[in-house]
C-alpha cells in the first residue's frame, strides 16, 4: 500500500535503481523502452503513487506498464496493461503435462490467462468486463521462456514448447514479445547464509521447494550463458519482426470462421490471420506441449476487399506434426508481388538486389507464386531471382527449418 514508512524504503530502492540505468531511457538514446511500476499489484492508489515517485526521481520512459492478467483492471490512464502465460509452472499441483498450459498452443481472443479455462477459448467464463482491455495495444512481458526446476515439478522445455506459446500470442496480435525469463541467473546468498529462493513455507508456490541458488529457468540464454536451441528459434521471430514489425504492428488478428470449440478439440486446424486488408501473413500452429498432433492438409482461402488468395495456390499442402508456421500473402519485395508462400519469411537482406530470406517448415515443401507465376514447389536450399514487369527483381532464398535455426544476420564491410 502507499503506507508512508513503506514508501519510504521503496524511494531508496528507486533511487538505487535509478542511479544505475541513468542516461539508459530511450529519450537518451539508450535501450529502455518501458518501466513496469510493480508486479502483479492491483492497487491503483498506490500503483499511481509509486509512479509518481518513480517520476520525481527521474524515470522517463516512453511507456509506464503493469501485469495485468487475473483480472487486474489498471487505472483509466498512465499505463499499458501487459500479459503473458506459461505452458508449464512450477507452481501446478497437476502431475504430468498441466491441464492449463495446453490453452497457450491456441489462438484466442482473450488475453487475460487467468480468464482461460482448461474448455474455453472464445467465451469469457464469467461476468467480469474484460473489454476495455482492447483499447490498449497487445503487450506481453511474461511468456515462459522455459521454466524454473523445483523439488515436486523437475519439467523440462523444448525449443518447440518455449517458442509455440511465444508463437500464439505472436499471431494473436501481440506486437511486443516480453519474456521470463529470457537470460536465467543465480540467487544470491544472504548475509545470514539464506537464499532469496521461493521456500516451502510459500503459498505462491504451491508449498513447493526451489533451488537456493540456481535460477537457470531452462531459459534461451542458461545461467552461465549456455546457449540453448529456444534461443535460435525465438530468433527467427526476432529476426521477422525486426524487418517486418513496423507494418506487422498496424496488422490486427483476424479470427477464421471456424475455431477450435476448446482444449480438447484436436481436429480442427489452429490459424489465424494478420493483416491490414490486403497483405498479411497466416499463422498455423500444429504443436502442442505433451502431445502428438496429426499432419494436417491445408486449403485455406482469405476473403479479402482486393480479392480471394488461396494458401496454397495450386491446392492443399500439408503441415507436419510439431510444426508451426507464418505464411506470407500479397507482400511487396522491392516493387515484386509475392502472392503467397507456403515458406516462412525470415528477413530481408539489402543490397542492389535485395535479398528475401525464407526457410521451409518443418518437412513441408514450399511454393511461392511471384508475380501471378507459381514456382514449383521445392524442399531442401534454393535461391533464385525473381523479376517484375517493370524490371525490378528481388532474390529469394529458401532454407531448411536447420539452417535457418542457425542464421545470423550482421552488417559487416559496409554491407548486410
Amino acid at each position: 500500500t502507499s503506507d508512508a514508512k513503506f514508501m519510504g524504503f521503496t524511494r531508496t530502492l528507486y533511487q538505487q535503481i535509478f542511479d544505475q540505468v541513468k542516461g539508459q531511457m530511450w529519450k537518451d538514446g539508450g535501450p529502455i523502452v518501458a518501466v513496469q511500476i510493480d508486479n502483479e499489484s492491483t492497487n491503483v492508489r498506490y500503483l499511481q503513487d509509486l509512479k509518481a515517485m518513480a517520476q520525481e526521481i527521474g524515470f522517463q520512459p516512453p511507456l509506464w506498464t503493469i501485469t495485468a492478467w487475473d483480472h487486474v483492471r489498471p487505472p483509466e490512464t498512465g499505463f499499458v496493461p501487459m500479459f503473458g502465460g506459461y505452458a508449464e509452472g512450477f507452481w501446478y499441483e497437476d502431475k504430468g503435462m498441466p491441464a492449463k498450459g495446453r490453452t497457450h498452443y491456441f489462438f484466442t481472443p482473450i488475453r487475460d490467462d487467468a480468464e482461460i479455462l482448461p474448455a474455453t477459448l472464445t467465451a469469457r467464463p464469467n461476468s467480469i468486463d474484460m473489454s476495455y482491455i482492447n483499447k490498449y495495444p497487445f503487450l506481453t512481458c511474461e511468456i515462459g521462456g522455459g521454466m524454473a526446476q523445483s523439488y515436486m515439478r523437475r519439467t523440462i522445455m523444448s525449443w518447440q514448447d518455449v517458442t509455440g506459446s511465444a508463437f500464439t500470442q505472436f499471431g494473436a496480435g501481440s506486437n511486443l514479445l516480453g519474456y521470463y525469463m529470457y537470460h536465467g541467473g543465480s540467487h544470491p546468498l544472504g548475509a545470514n547464509g539464506q537464499g532469496l529462493q521461493e521456500k516451502q513455507d510459500s503459498l505462491t508456490t504451491n508449498y513447493n521447494d526451489m533451488p537456493v541458488i540456481d535460477y537457470d529457468f531452462q531459459a534461451p540464454l542458461g545461467e552461465f550463458g549456455e546457449v540453448r536451441p529456444s534461443y535460435h528459434s525465438l530468433g527467427l521471430l526476432h529476426a521477422f519482426m525486426a524487418d517486418f514489425g513496423e507494418s506487422l504492428a498496424k496488422m490486427p488478428a483476424a479470427w477464421p470462421a471456424e475455431m477450435p470449440k476448446g482444449v480438447n478439440d484436436e481436429k480442427t486446424l489452429r490459424w489465424v490471420v494478420r493483416t491490414d486488408g490486403k497483405s498479411g501473413f497466416v499463422f498455423i500452429n500444429n504443436y502442442e506441449r505433451g502431445k502428438t498432433l496429426p499432419p494436417r492438409n491445408v486449403d485455406l482461402t482469405l476473403k479479402l476487399a482486393a480479392g480471394d488468395v488461396r494458401i496454397p495456390a495450386a491446392g492443399q499442402t500439408t503441415i507436419p506434426a510439431d510444426t508451426f508456421a507464418i505464411l506470407p500473402f500479397n507482400l511487396d519485395m522491392n516493387g515484386v508481388l509475392l502472392t503467397e508462400a507456403t515458406a516462412q519469411w525470415v528477413c530481408k537482406v539489402d543490397g542492389p538486389t535485395p535479398t528475401y530470406v525464407f526457410f521451409t517448415p518443418g518437412e513441408m515443401k514450399s511454393e511461392f507464386v511471384v508475380e501471378g507465376q507459381t514456382l514449383a514447389p521445392v524442399a531442401g536450399t534454393t535461391a533464385t531471382t525473381v523479376t517484375a514487369k517493370d524490371g525490378k527483381t528481388a532474390r529469394i532464398l529458401l532454407l531448411t527449418q536447420a539452417q535457418a535455426m542457425h542464421l545470423t544476420r550482421t552488417h559487416l564491410w559496409g554491407a548486410d
